[in-house]
This record gives structure tokens, C-alpha cells and sequence, in this order.
């Protein structure tokens, strides 16, 4: 049979990188000099779309979609991905739909938020074409099989029903509602077998139009009245079998095999809401269809649903959503899903077996970031998320999930015992939850609440530990109803808020001689700071030339002993001490600050980092101890960095590490 060649087209064009010549950086550094570098990972949240290119057989392209980070593309077969953001002012992408002729034409549209945004050169560039859709939330895409001659996409709003576009998305009209008796769509798809064949559904019934949208008839008989709706997935050979299946939260995948004039079950429905649903390619000769399920993982029926059989081998928990499949399935077995915490898998043997693929998908909004006591050696470093809580042993490529029977994977606050990974002691609070804390590196975790006010389990604002936990078992936590301390890692709590006016403890910074000298700060949420010298017994305002109240982040000097240094994050800007906090003095960096942190060999290079709030939050250095700042970098791709963090090593590989709120951990190479 003749050789088909590989086209490379804009896929192909992508692909190739541009080769520079960066700085060298010191020995066990990661990134590159002076700029800012995305890790892989940690895992977030859950994918929004998982999209393989219609080539991906040749291409090896696969997109996929996030709520917080936009979208992110693969030319590896999902190996590696890259963040394609450059005019996509919107991260918050509910879906995207790929042209069938994208290696001609590179147009991908994405469903954000705030609308519709389009690209021509496959990601690279994008533009909003939102002219005609209503304000507010685009929730649902579909794109033409034949786009290359009609130009027609519809989308799926949550209020206004479905609206078209006939000019690649320049205009957008809402070609008619008749007969939608409600306009509250959660999705559409178009029928492979012609464009003017539509199906958009609400959470309760489906509509389907076979005059381009221009009116619509309800498809819903078969189906229980009880039942509410999910997902939809056209055959792809629907223009001989009008099959299409729906999926349900709690009564499993149903089937028409005409148009929807009458629906029937196909099962699973005691796998938790079907959250994800593809067809083979060659579905009329292999009759085979996969679903992604909340508490069964992966199932795979290859007698059109008829019968399921799971296929989870190498998928960790049972919690997954979004799936991909590749044009080519029955040649190459090939397909991706996406778990509930973030977790790209890919497996080519129609699903026998899955590997973990995803490398550099960042769409973690990190709140927390430890390292072991050996870093240097071991490379371990472990975040949370609100996706949970990862591992990693090799500088941050691989993430290991240590959630084990966390009750919920939404982490407010986080603290890693400083003996690590000796001491596999983690510490998190929970939204709403509280305290939990796991010894056994996340293999199980318990409630940690005993003597907390249920104000403050609601709403932890600060956690930490004593340098010294390992012996003295000393964790403290604040919130709404004040500080709270623990002598016994974190089983019992006791209120310590004799002397604290102002009861919203929302920082903490501890003496590294703790064990000696018993010093340690607090911040509050509007009522400055507080300073305690017999380990939070008794507390004494330590406010005197902070000029604003909201504390939200406290840095003490590692040579706190000598130089009486104490950094804080504030409202108004970093405010330096030199004096133990007796007094404080305003520094170069007026901004906002959410997050400040010193060197470990801050006495000798006077080396600080600080970030500051809001969209467009920045990082800045100080290399004299605080007074003067200067912008670390400028390639930053986040709208808000929240926490920095310096490497244990700094001396030797000069890493700072960001945790963002929307694109996962980043690493800078370099001094301020």
C-alpha cells in the first residue's frame, strides 16, 4: 500500500523550537537564569476538555483545556505540553473545539468564561470573537464538521440558549428558540454527518435541530424523569446509525440509535455520574465507546454499551472525568482521561493499561510548598493544592498524589515537619474541615480539631510548626477566633490569645532559636502585629510604624539571634525590623504584599523575595535586606502569585520557587 507522508502544516511548525543560548546556571539548579520557568505540575484541578487533534495519528497533537490556567498543547502525544495563552485574556476555558482541517487552517475555538476566543495558528495567538453573544459564560463549543467551507460554530450558553456563527466567529447570531422550552443549555454538539444537525441539552432534557438552529424539537422519551444530564456524544458514523449517548449523574449512559427519538439505558449506573464519554472512530465496525466515571473510574463497552468492563490498571483513584480519543483507535488503541486532581493518562492499548503523561500542565492554585531536610540530595519537595497534596522526588518533573483518605482535596493551609521525610508528619487545613494530619506520608490522615473553635475550623487563615517539631511537637493555627497552639503535633489545641486585641490571626513568624529563645510573631487580619517571647502564652502589640493592619505574611531573619531582622507582608507593602519588632520602618516595595520570604544565608547576602497582590501580581528581590526591591523577571505567566518560597539550597542553586494561583509552580534561577 502506498506511504502516506506526514504533513507537517502549523502542528508541524509548532513543533519546531527555536534554539538560543541561555546563561548557565550553578550545578543542581533548576530553570534556566534569569527567567522564570514552569514546573510540571503540581496537579489542580480538573481538565475542562481533553481534545485530540483530528490527525493525532500523524500529528501527535492533543489540547487540552483547564478552568483556571486556559489551554495547554501536546505535539508529543502527551508527553510534554506547553501553555498556549498569548491573548487569551480569559484562563477560565469550559471547553474547546479543534477544526477538523487544523493542520491547514490551525483554528481551535475556546468557551471561556467571558466568551468566545478564537486562534488561526493552532494556540499560538488568540483573539476574542465574541460579537453578538450575550455577556457572561460561554459553557459549550461545536465546530462544523465541514468548517473549512461553511465557517459555522455554535455555542451553548447558560441562560440565552444556542447561538451561531456562519464567519469563523465574526458575528454571532441566535438563529431561533422555538421549541427550546429551556434555554438554560449546558452543551451542544453537531453531527459529524452534516452541519445543520444539532444537539444542545439542559441539565434535564435534549433538543435536537436538523435546520441549523433555527428551531429545535425536545428528544427525551426513555429517559427517567428523574434523571439529570451530563454529557453527550454523537456517533461517528451517525449518518448510518443515528446513535448518540447521553450520560447521567446517577443513572448511568443511555442510547438512541434514532436521532433521539427514543432513548433507552445502557448501564453504569452504579458508577457515579458519567463525566466523561467517547466512540471509537471506527465505531460502525467496532461498536466501542468509553465512559469516564466520579467512582468508577474508566469503563469500556465494545458492544455499543451493551456491557462495561473497567479498565483502571495504572489509574490512581477512582475519580475521573474528561476523555480523548485518537482518529486512528482502531489501528493505534490509543486514548487520554483526566482525573478529578489534575492527572493526565494515556494508555495505547485501548485502555488495558494507563501511564501517567502530562509533563508541564501547571493549572494548580499552590497554597503551600515544603522540602525535604535532605533537598540537596533528594530532590523531594511536596505542595498543596486545591487539588490535594503531591510529592515529588525529582525536583518537581514527576507528582505522586498523598491525598490517601483526605475527606476533601480543597487545602487552605499547609505545614511540612521540618525532619522530613524522617518525620513523614504533614499537616493541612481544610476549607470548612480544619486541621488534618497525616504520618505516614499520606498513606491515611486524621481530623486534628480537638479544642479548636469551630469559627476558626471554618476558616484557618495561618499553620506552622516549631523548627524544633520533631522533638517538641509544637504546631500553631489562626484564624477568625484567634491563635491556637498544640503540644502534641497537633491532637489537642489550646486558645493562646492572652494580650491579641484584634482575634483574626492571620500570619506567623517563628525565631529559628525557638527552642531557646520562645520568640515568635503574629499578624492579624486588620489589628497588626503581635509579638510573643514564651511561645504564644503571652502576647504584646509589636505594630509601632506598620501603617497598615492587615498582616499577611511574616519572614524572621535565620540570624534573627544577632541581627533582631523581621520582614512583613502587609496591605500597605514589606515593612523591615531590625530591632525584634520593637519598631518598623517602610520599605521600596509600597505594593500590596501577599507573601515575603528570606535566604537561608540572609545574615551574609541580605537576599529577600516578596509578591505582591492582585491580577498582575509581580515578584520583586531585595539584595540589602529589604530596604530597595527590583522586579525578579518578567515572564511570569500567572494573575497572581501567592506564596514564594527559596530553596534550602539557595547558597548553591539559587532557586526561588512561586506557587501561583492559576499555573502551578514556577522556578527562578538567579539572585535579585
Amino acid at each position: 500500500m502506498p506511504i502516506r507522508k506526514r504533513r507537517r502544516g502549523f502542528l508541524g511548525l509548532l513543533a519546531a523550537l527555536v534554539v538560543f543560548v541561555a546563561p548557565v546556571a550553578p550545578a543542581l539548579a533548576l530553570g534556566t537564569a534569569g527567567q522564570w520557568t514552569a514546573l510540571n505540575g503540581p496537579p489542580g484541578g480538573p481538565f475542562t476538555s481533553i481534545v485530540a487533534s483530528p490527525d493525532f495519528s500523524f500529528d501527535s497533537s492533543i489540547f487540552v483545556s483547564t478552568s483556571s490556567a486556559g489551554v495547554f498543547r501536546s505535539s508529543d502525544g502527551g508527553g510534554t505540553f506547553t501553555r498556549l495563552t498569548t491573548g487569551l485574556t480569559d484562563f477560565s476555558v469550559n471547553q474547546i473545539a479543534v477544526s477538523p482541517s487544523i493542520q491547514t487552517d490551525g483554528t481551535i475555538f475556546a468557551a471561556t468564561a467571558s466568551g468566545v476566543f478564537k486562534t488561526t495558528d493552532a494556540g499560538l495567538s488568540w483573539s476574542e470573537v465574541s460579537s453578538g453573544l450575550p455577556d457572561g459564560a460561554i459553557n459549550g463549543v461545536a465546530i462544523s464538521p465541514t468548517y473549512s467551507t461553511d465557517s459555522r460554530v455554535y455555542v451553548s450558553t447558560p441562560a440565552d440558549g444556542v447561538f451561531r456563527t456562519i464567519d469563523g466567529g465574526a458575528n454571532w447570531t441566535r438563529p431561533g428558540f422555538g421549541g427550546m422550552t429551556n434555554m438554560a443549555i449546558i452543551g451542544v454538539a453537531v453531527s459529524p454527518a452534516s452541519a445543520d444537525e444539532v444537539f444542545a441539552w439542559t441539565v434535564g432534557t435534549v433538543f435536537r435541530s436538523t435546520n441549523s438552529a433555527l428551531s429545535w424539537s425536545e428528544r427525551i422519551v426513555g429517559v427517567a424523569s428523574t434523571a439529570t444530564l451530563t454529557e453527550l456524544v454523537i456517533s461517528p458514523n451517525y449518518g448510518a446509525d443515528g446513535v448518540v449517548y447521553l450520560g447521567t449523574p446517577t443513572n448511568g449512559v443511555y442510547r438512541t440509535a434514532d436521532s433521539g427519538g427514543t432513548w433507552a439505558s445502557v448501564g453504569l449506573a452504579s458508577s457515579g455520574s458519567i463525566q466523561g464519554l467517547v466512540i471509537s472512530g471506527n465505531y460502525g465496525r467496532d461498536t466501542t465507546l468509553f465512559a469516564a466515571t466520579a467512582t468508577g473510574g474508566v469503563s469500556r463497552s465494545t458492544d455499543s454499551g451493551g456491557t462495561w468492563t473497567a479498565v483502571n490498571t495504572g489509574l490512581t483513584g477512582t475519580d475521573y472525568g474528561q476523555l480523548a480519543i485518537s482518529n486512528d483507535y482502531f489501528v493505534d488503541r490509543t486514548l487520554f482521561t483526566g482525573s478529578a486532581s489534575g492527572f493526565l493518562y494515556k494508555s495505547t492499548d485501548a485502555g488495558a493499561g494507563w501511564s501517567l503523561v502530562g509533563s508541564g500542565i501547571a493549572n494548580a492554585n499552590v497554597v503551600g510548598l515544603g522540602f525535604s531536610n535532605s533537598y540537596a540530595t533528594d530532590s523531594t519537595m511536596v505542595a498543596a493544592t486545591q487539588g490535594g497534596v503531591f510529592k515529588t522526588t525529582d525536583g518537581g518533573s514527576v507528582w505522586a498524589s498523598i491525598n490517601g483518605d483526605l475527606p476533601s482535596t480543597d487545602v487552605q493551609q499547609f505545614a511540612l515537619a521540618p525532619g522530613y521525610p524522617t518525620d513523614d508528619s504533614v499537616l493541612v487545613t481544610l476549607v470548612t474541615s480544619g486541621i488534618y494530619r497525616t504520618f505516614s506520608d499520606g498513606g491515611w490522615w486524621d481530623v486534628q480539631n480537638t479544642g479548636l473553635n469551630p469559627v476558626l475550623r471554618s476558616n484557618p487563615r495561618a499553620l506552622t510548626l516549631s523548627p524544633g517539631y520533631g522533638t517538641d511537637l509544637t504546631a500553631y493555627v489562626g484564624g477568625p477566633s484567634g491563635a491556637y497552639r498544640s503540644v502534641d503535633g497537633g491532637a489537642t489545641w489550646s486558645a493562646i490569645n492572652t494580650g491579641i486585641n484584634y482575634t483574626d490571626v492571620s500570619a506567623f513568624g517563628l525565631s529559628p532559636a525557638f527552642a531557646t529563645d520562645n520568640t515568635m510573631f503574629a499578624g492579624t487580619a486588620g489589628g497588626g502585629m503581635y509579638k510573643s517571647t514564651d511561645r504564644g502564652s503571652n502576647w504584646v502589640a509589636a505594630t509601632s510604624g506598620i501603617t497598615d493592619g492587615t498582616i499577611n505574611a511574616i519572614a524572621v531573619s535565620p540570624a534573627y539571634a544577632t541581627d533582631g531582622t523581621v520582614l512583613a507582608a502587609t496591605d500597605g507593602g514589606v515593612f523591615r525590623s531590625t530591632d525584634g519588632g520593637a519598631t518598623w520602618q517602610g520599605s521600596g516595595l509600597a505594593s500590596a504584599a501577599l507573601s515575603v520570604v528570606v535566604s537561608t544565608s540572609f545574615a551574609t547576602d541580605g537576599i529577600a523575595f516578596a509578591a505582591t497582590i492582585g491580577p498582575g501580581g509581580t515578584v520583586y528581590g531585595s539584595s540589602d535586606g529589604g530596604l530597595t526591591w527590583s522586579q525578579l523577571g518578567s515572564n511570569l505567566t500567572s494573575g497572581l502569585p501567592l506564596l514564594v518560597v527559596v530553596s534550602p539550597n539557595y547558597a548553591v542553586d539559587q532557586n526561588v520557587f512561586v506557587g501561583t494561583s492559576d499555573a502551578g509552580l514556577w522556578v527562578y534561577q538567579g539572585a535579585p
